[in-house]
This record gives structure tokens, C-alpha cells and sequence, in this order.
């Protein structure tokens, strides 16, 4: 398991940077691998429960290794898809390289797995359209901060923005003592504490 961070807003200015740093924070966390994933939640301890896992709820993995082939004489042997239908963490976003014919890239692919008495199908699809969209975002504008990049969709803002927070509220032109007068007669011997 590898975990990184970096304070700070983050900017695609020093790709270069990023780049050469990868490999550095990797090999640290190789430095580790042989720790026992079972020893690591013993250390560390945390709390227990049923509905989720321990230490992550949400995992990305990136595979960027074409197609292995099994050649073993008399033997047919190929990869095939989990076909459980269930959910290991309550998110999984499984990212693979393509190549070309040529060995060139030829795009990305991707699988969403979700746990279903967490999200429903609309919810997880939200996500994957919000990936997309980050990834189209670094691709076309790696110089502009993330924070500055906009994950919502024009239906989601307008939801967002309009439908669950519209304060429009049509007020007539009338004062404060406009509004007091026409109920003043009903509380008239109750006591105005403020």
C-alpha cells in the first residue's frame, strides 16, 4: 500500500519535479513491502468494523503492464475476470494502460466497482463522469491549480447552485414596521424579549 501527500494547493507547473519525485516515494514504500499486511493493522491499530475496512474505504489502481501470457507446454491457461459481483472496499477504480499495435498508447481504460448498499448506479456513474472530467482538466490545462478545475456537470451545478441553494425569495416593499403592524394586535400583551 502506498499513501502519498503533499501540502499545499497542488499545481501542474513542475511536472518534472512530480515525475522525479515519484519514483523516490515509491521505492520508500517498497522499502516496507515486505511488512505483513496482517502486522500493519495490528500496529496501527484501528478501530474495528464490519462495514468497512480498516484502513481504506476508497482504492485506485493503475495498471500500466500489457497482457500477460501463461505459456506453460500442455497447459491452457489465461486471465479472467472476477466474476463475484462483490464489492472488496466500498469504491474501487480500476485504471489500465492501453497500447497500440505498435506498443505505442493508445488510451486508458476503466472499471468502477462499488459497494451497493452504499451507492446506487447513478451515484457511482457521477464518479466515473467526475474522474473523466479531473483527467480531461489535467491533460488540457496542467499549469491551472486544481482547486480551479470543476468537477460538477452543468445539471449537477444547477442543482447544486439553484435547486438546493436558491435564496431567491420575492419580498414585498414594505418596512420592517410594515411587516410588524398587521400581527401586533395579536401579541399585543405578550412581553418582546430579544
Amino acid at each position: 500500500m502506498t499513501r502519498r501527500s503533499r501540502a499545499g494547493p497542488l499545481v501542474l507547473t513542475r511536472p518534472l519535479f512530480l515525475a522525479a519525485a515519484a519514483p523516490q516515494l515509491s521505492l520508500a514504500a517498497y522499502a516496507h513491502q515486505d511488512l505483513p499486511f496482517e502486522r500493519l493493522v495490528e500496529v496501527l491499530n484501528p478501530t474495528r468494523s464490519l462495514s468497512r475496512h480498516p484502513l481504506f474505504q476508497v482504492m485506485i489502481a493503475f495498471q500500466t503492464t500489457t497482457g500477460t501470457v501463461f505459456d506453460l507446454p500442455g497447459l491452457d491457461a489465461r486471465l479472467e475476470p472476477d466474476a463475484s459481483r462483490i464489492a472488496k472496499f466500498d469504491l474501487t477504480c480500476g485504471l489500465h494502460e492501453r497500447r497500440g499495435e505498435d506498443g505505442g498508447p493508445a488510451g486508458i481504460s476503466g472499471a468502477l466497482e462499488y459497494a451497493t448498499d452504499l451507492f446506487d448506479e447513478p451515484t457511482a456513474a457521477s464518479f466515473a463522469d467526475r474522474l473523466v472530467r479531473l483527467l480531461t482538466d489535467l491533460v488540457t490545462g496542467p499549469d491551472q491549480a486544481l482547486s480551479s478545475w470543476d468537477l460538477l456537470g452543468s445539471s449537477e451545478r444547477e442543482l447544486v447552485v439553484r435547486g438546493w441553494n436558491d435564496t431567491e425569495l420575492a419580498v414585498p416593499p414594505v418596512s420592517v414596521a410594515g411587516f410588524v403592524h398587521p400581527g401586533a394586535p395579536r401579541w399585543s400583551y405578550s412581553s418582546a424579549g430579544c
